[in-house]
């Protein structure tokens, strides 16, 4: 009797290796019945709360009663959101606004208009503070110059630079009007086109008005 006792508890303890996981998992099964009530009933929760379900993660037990805890993946206004709802035939679906906002992270590519003021205000103020400088002003009104270049004519440019192309001539000597703007060491005729300040005898007693 010993030699069979012994030849029969290992295989008892076999058995029960091989039958516990098995109940185990039975045990945590949701029923599908279960499974599908919570799945509809926590899907319109959210939807009533202005969610959009995007899929269903997982419906596990909810140890104690007779419901069950259903992992939502949803999306609103661009945020998206994974919670657990709880449910139970009693109660019905439980999901909360205060569980929503704390399962995830915004997400911060909803919010990216925000940066734009925090970007662009610094560069608009550039670019206005580089314009006035770039034009700034050699007298507040436009007044008469002499161009002064050694008995050699000089090349009127379409821009405050010569790689602007060249529009027109001026002879030394000559009697131009300047529009009051210039770009570093470059004067704006009044008629238009470039040409270089330091070249021009500027005559602060004749102003134009």
């Amino acid at each position: 009797m010993k030699r069979r006792t012994l030849l029969v508890a290992p295989s008892a303890v076999l058995l029960l290796a091989l039958v516990f996981p098995i109940s185990s998992a039975y045990a945590q099964t949701v029923p599908s019945d279960l499974s599908a009530a919570a799945t509809e009933a926590c899907t319109r929760s959210a939807e009533s709360k202005g969610f959009q379900v995007k899929d269903v993660v997982s419906v596990e037990p909810k140890a104690g009663t007779d419901g069950a805890n259903v992992v939502l993946n949803l999306d609103r206004a661009g945020q998206a959101y994974k919670l657990t709802c709880g449910y139970s035939k009693s109660a019905g679906a439980m999901i909360g606004e205060d569980t929503a906002a704390s399962t995830t992270a915004p997400n911060l590519s909803s919010f990216w208009w925000l940066l734009l003021p925090l970007i662009g205000l610094p560069l608009l103020l550039a670019w206005v503070g580089n314009r006035d400088r770039h034009l700034a002003p050699i007298h507040q009104e436009r007044s008469e110059a002499l161009v002064k270049n050694d008995g050699k004519s000089l090349s009127i440019h379409s821009g405050p630079d010569e790689s602007h192309a060249v529009t027109g001539v001026l002879y030394d000597g000559q009697h131009v009007t300047l529009s009051g703007r210039r770009s570093d060491n470059w004067a704006e005729l009044a008629d238009g086109g470039w040409i270089p300040a330091r070249l021009l005898d500027v005559d602060s007693s004749y102003v134009i008005r």
